[in-house]
């Protein structure tokens, strides 16, 4: 079996198995509670957004399997066939990867909701504020401290 059958394998139905970040894991750093510096409307509201953002990924992820899985079967005629599917099977890839990634960090949200933690900078521990939250329910940093991290990567 090839690794991206394993991968497919290790997927369960819509549900991502290798990004599901577990409260208690290793990979989910214990932090402080910090959930009441956030208004409980938009906890409820980030809360919600989460849960539809998922359901659209799981089954976006689900979609592109099928289809690579479709392309790994295809009878290639010729060459320009050839190139054709190489790039098809690329850019298809590429956004398989970016939605699995956006799903890890929708786990990421939601396992700091269940410790208290979200709403907290990562970084300095002060509120994330509400508009910052409502726009981006997977923020980890505060706008200073993601600034900074921006300046610094350049």
């Amino acid at each position: 079996m090839g690794e991206r059958a394993r991968f497919i394998a290790l997927c369960c139905g819509n549900r991502v198995a290798p990004f599901r970040a577990v409260a208690g894991d290793a990979s989910v750093e214990e932090g402080p509670v910090r959930t009441d510096c956030v208004d409980p409307k938009v906890l409820s509201d980030c809360r919600r957004r989460l849960r539809r953002e998922r359901t659209r990924l799981r089954s976006t992820v689900a979609t592109t399997d099928a289809e690579l899985v479709s392309l790994d079967t295809a009878r290639l005629i010729d060459r320009l066939d050839k190139a054709a599917w190489q790039t098809t099977v690329t850019v298809m890839t590429e956004l398989e990867d970016r939605e699995r990634r956006e799903l890890f960090e929708i786990d990421e949200a939601e396992a700091r909701l269940e410790k208290g933690a979200f709403g907290a900078c990562e970084a300095c521990d002060a509120p994330i504020v509400g508009a910052r939250l409502r726009a981006l329910p997977t923020a980890r940093l505060c706008v200073r401290c993601q600034s900074r991290r921006e300046a610094d990567e350049r």
